[in-house]
C-alpha cells in the first residue's frame, strides 16, 4: 500500500492532525475579523484536501487519477485573494466569490461525473482532465501570487506585517508549486519516472505542511499575545486614565493632526454607519481610515476620551433604541442585535443594560406605555 513513499501518508496525517488543532483554536478565537474569518475557512479547506489524499493514499493507490483530476488547485488562489481583500476590510461580495470558484466547480462537477460513470472513465478521459488541471493550475496560482504581490504593496504601510508575511510565504508556495507542475507537465520523462513523480509530491505536501504550521503559529501568537491587550481595554468602563493620555502626551503627533484623525474617525463611523458592521475592529477601523493603529487610538485616548469598544458600541446601542422607536417593534432581540451591529444577543443584552441602565425588553415595555 506504501510501496514507494510511506512518507507521503504519514506527511499528509500530520498535516490533517495540525489544520484540525489549528480550525478548533481559530474558531475559539474571540473578536474574529473578517481577515480571521476566511483564514478559519483556508485551513478547513487545507485540511479537506489533505484528508482526502491521505484516504485516496490509504484505499485507492492504484487509482491516482482521484487525486490528479480533483480540482482542489483552484481553490487556494481564491483564498488568497479574498484574504489580502479582507486587510483592507473588503467584505466577500458573492458575485465575486462565484466568478473566482467559477474553475474549482466546473473541474470538481466533470470529476464527480467520471466517478459517478456519468462520463466514460476511460483514460483518454482522464488525460484530457489532467491535461487542463496541469495547465490551468500553475496559471491560476501564478495570477494570483501575482496580484498578491502587488497589493501586498499599498497594504504594508497599514502595519500588517505579520499578516503579510503569511500571504508572502504563501506567494512563494504557490509559484514553488506552479514550477513542479509545469516540470511533470513539460518533462515526459519525470512524468514518467514514477519515484520522481512521488519525490515532488511529497515536497507539494511538505509544503502544505510548513503552510498550516505557519498559519497555526499566527492564530497561537494571536490568542497569546492580544488578549492582554483586550483585557485591558475591557477593564477600563470610564474615560482613559491619566497615565494613559500622560503617556501620549509625548508623542508626535501634532494637536491639529488629532484633531483631522478624529474628525475623519467620527464622520466614518457616524455618517458610514461603520458601527453596523460586525466585523469592525481597531485594525480594520485604521486601515478603512488609513490612519496607523496606535495614531487611532491615540485619538480615542487623548481627543474621544473612550476606548474603540466603548466608542463603537455606544453608537450601536443608539441605534438599537432607534430601531426599538420606530415601526420596528416586532423584531426580536437577536435580529436586533445583528441589525445595530452585534454579532450575539449575550453580548448586545450586556452593553445595552450597561449604557442604558435596563435591558432592551424592560426599554421596549417601556415605550409601550
Amino acid at each position: 500500500m506504501f510501496q514507494i513513499f510511506p512518507l507521503i501518508p504519514f506527511t499528509l496525517l500530520i498535516v490533517c492532525v495540525l489544520a484540525i488543532v489549528t480550525f478548533y483554536l481559530a474558531y475559539r478565537s474571540p473578536d474574529k475579523s473578517a481577515f480571521d474569518r476566511i483564514l478559519l475557512w483556508g485551513i478547513f479547506y487545507i485540511f479537506l484536501h489533505s484528508f482526502y489524499v491521505f484516504i485516496i493514499e490509504v484505499f485507492y493507490a492504484n487509482e491516482p487519477w482521484r487525486d490528479q483530476l480533483i480540482p482542489f488547485a483552484f481553490g487556494y488562489g481564491p483564498f488568497l485573494y479574498f484574504g489580502m481583500l479582507s486587510l483592507r476590510d473588503n467584505k466577500v461580495q458573492l458575485w465575486k466569490l462565484f466568478v473566482h470558484l467559477i474553475p474549482f466547480v466546473v473541474y470538481l462537477i466533470l470529476f464527480g461525473l467520471l466517478v459517478f460513470d456519468v462520463l466514460e472513465n476511460t483514460l483518454i478521459m482522464q488525460k484530457r482532465i489532467g491535461k487542463h488541471i496541469f495547465i490551468l493550475g500553475p496559471i491560476s496560482f501564478v495570477t494570483y501570487a501575482v496580484w498578491s504581490a502587488f497589493e501586498g504593496k499599498r497594504l504594508f504601510k497599514e502595519k500588517f506585517r505579520q499578516k503579510l508575511a503569511m500571504f508572502v510565504f504563501a506567494r512563494i508556495l504557490l509559484l514553488f508549486i506552479s514550477l513542479i507542475f509545469i516540470i511533470v507537465f513539460f518533462s515526459k520523462k519525470v512524468a514518467e519516472d514514477q519515484q520522481a513523480v512521488y519525490l515532488l509530491r511529497m515536497v507539494i505536501y511538505v509544503c502544505m505542511l510548513l503552510a498550516v504550521f505557519m498559519i497555526f503559529s499566527y492564530v497561537v501568537d494571536k490568542l497569546i499575545k492580544p488578549n492582554a491587550t483586550l483585557t485591558k481595554k475591557r477593564k477600563i468602563v470610564g474615560p482613559v486614565s491619566s497615565i494613559e493620555l500622560a503617556k501620549y502626551e509625548r508623542s508626535a503627533l501634532s494637536e491639529l493632526q488629532l484633531i483631522d484623525f478624529e474628525k475623519r474617525l467620527v464622520y466614518a463611523v457616524k455618517e458610514e454607519q461603520l458601527y453596523l458592521d460586525q466585523e469592525l475592529s481597531l485594525s480594520s477601523l485604521a486601515a478603512h481610515l488609513r490612519i496607523p493603529n496606535h495614531h487611532l487610538t491615540q485619538v480615542f485616548s487623548m481627543r474621544v476620551k473612550q476606548t474603540f469598544y466603548q466608542y463603537i458600541n455606544g453608537f450601536r446601542i443608539m441605534h438599537a433604541c432607534e430601531l426599538l422607536q420606530s415601526a420596528n417593534k416586532m423584531l426580536n432581540l437577536e435580529e436586533l442585535a445583528e441589525k445595530s451591529g452585534f454579532n450575539s444577543k449575550v453580548s448586545f443584552n450586556r452593553q445595552f443594560k450597561q449604557i442604558m441602565g435596563c435591558t432592551p425588553s424592560a426599554y421596549r415595555n417601556h415605550l409601550s406605555i
